[in-house]
């Protein structure tokens, strides 16, 4: 399996002195800039983490909620946020995730129970 320099780097496997031993023309790149691409290389696992993220998190934003959903009997939804859900009546993931007081741990157990009832309602 061919290793592309960024990806030695991203994977700790080894640092710039290693790729250089490698590759001697690396050691032709400036210092500044060497230091740079090893810590773009470093970052490039968690920002393509962080984009899978955003993607995930925009699909399920607009998964909607019934309008009858009692929240009392979603667990991991503190009593702030059972009110605060009560009171405003969110159409969606989404427009729950923005409302005060409804924190991200309360928006993943929001997400778990729509999920759930998608998948219950698609088997029915």
């Amino acid at each position: 399996m061919w290793r592309t320099a960024t990806n030695l780097l991203a994977g700790g496997q080894v640092d710039w002195n290693g790729l250089v031993e490698i590759w001697p023309e690396l050691g032709d790149i400036y210092k500044g800039d060497a230091e740079q691409l090893e810590i773009e290389a470093r970052y490039t696992v968690y920002l393509e983490r962080q984009d899978a993220e955003i993607l995930a998190f925009r699909r399920d934003e607009g998964l909607a909620l019934p309008s009858d959903l009692d929240f009392d009997h979603i667990p991991g939804l503190s009593n702030e946020a059972r009110a605060a859900l009560s009171l405003a009546r969110p159409a969606s993931i989404g427009a729950a995730s923005r409302i005060p007081g409804v924190t991200p741990g309360a928006v993943t157990s929001l997400l778990a129970h729509a999920r759930r009832d998608k998948k219950l309602g698609a088997g029915a």
